[in-house]
């Protein structure tokens, strides 16, 4: 005997079409949910059992529902997307600013118009945990400071290379801290200052160290052992791979590329 195939009736093929394009897009919907919840955006609206009942029902209105949800959801990512564009364009311009003004005017830079800059950079730093950092362990070279020692050897034109360099013999809380301070002379010698270093516990962009010896390369007329220089701490208020800012114990200001990029 054969079977005779059974049609769809016309009311019945309408549902089925208007429900493939409904279909699809809720399989959309599922994919970008991910998405959503690693941008912290608001969920797609839920359902109750009965709206849910009533939406199997009705093709027309899941299809409603799931639109207004993705426009929602799109609602939310373009000024999230636009609102980052636009602190990195900040964030470039700050600093560019920033290293025009300290390169053009040297230790003459007036310190409120720095200290103006590092205001609005600070509020944009891309590391709220800079101590703790792994940018922040490398050979910086100092672009500025008001720092008078260091400014000494710059003004009188001793040295134009001054340096710091940060290291840990490992990871974790146990990790021990180096740092090595240079100010490499124009004709020979350095002046160099060593010392230990660590994470602040409570505040996440301190650095605690202390010296714990100082050495005097004359060149020709010899290298001399100095006894340390005391203690402090620095706040790294920016932090990136290409700029670094620090505030400290001293009431100075220390402003950092990278020495080798």
């Amino acid at each position: 005997m054969v079977r005779t195939p059974t049609k769809i009736s016309r009311p019945r093929r309408q549902i089925v079409t208007k429900m493939f394009p409904a279909t699809v897009l809720w399989v959309a919907a599922a994919v970008v949910r991910p998405v959503e919840a690693f941008v912290s955006l608001p969920s797609f609206p839920k359902t109750s059992n009965a709206r849910a009942t009533r939406l199997r029902a009705t093709p027309d209105d899941l299809f409603s529902d799931v639109m207004r949800s993705v426009a929602e959801f799109w609602s939310n990512v373009v000024p999230f997307s636009d609102a980052v564009d636009e602190a990195d364009a900040s964030r470039k311009r700050l600093k560019n600013g920033l290293l025009s003004l300290v390169r053009t005017s040297g230790t003459s830079t007036d310190r409120s118009e720095v200290e103006d800059i590092i205001a609005d950079l600070a509020a944009l730093s891309p590391n709220a945990d800079a101590a703790r950092s792994a940018l922040l362990r490398k050979k910086w070279l100092l672009e500025w400071t008001t720092e008078k020692e260091i400014n000494f050897f710059l003004d009188w034109n001793i040295s134009d290379d001054v340096s710091q360099s940060i290291s840990y013999d490992g990871d974790g809380e146990t990790a021990k801290g180096r740092l090595v301070n240079d100010i490499a002379f124009r004709r020979g010698g350095s002046f160099g200052v060593i010392g230990s270093l660590s994470p602040n516990d409570n505040l996440r962009l301190r650095t605690d160290f202390e010296f714990t010896g100082a050495t005097l390369d004359l060149a020709d007329w010899g290298s001399y052992q100095l006894p340390p220089l005391g203690k402090g701490w620095f706040d790294t208020v920016y932090l990136d791979e290409d700029l670094r800012v620090d505030t400290n114990s001293r009431n100075d200001i220390l402003i950092c590329t990278p020495k080798d990029r």
